[in-house]
């Protein structure tokens, strides 16, 4: 949340476009209304374990080892 922060999550979705980048924040009012969320979630190609029903995505610490990865995407409209 930093004054950099979105120069530096570009800087390394960039360096790993070629991999697989998985959005898991967890249900964070911060984190939604974050420009980092924001860039994160209208970047192609970026997965999640799954999404709260808010649409964040969820954090692995509260799913099971085989929780199956999905496209992350935009949030869902109200």
């Amino acid at each position: 949340f930093g004054p950099d922060n979105l120069e530096h999550v570009a800087r390394e979705m960039k360096a790993h476009r070629d991999g697989l980048v998985i959005a898991a924040w967890g249900a964070h009012e911060e984190a939604e209304e974050s420009l980092v969320v924001g860039f994160v979630r209208c970047s192609p190609g970026v997965m999640c374990l799954g999404k709260t029903k808010s649409g964040a995505p969820r954090h692995p610490l509260y799913l099971p080892a085989n929780a199956p990865i999905e496209p992350f995407g935009p949030p869902r409209k109200p």
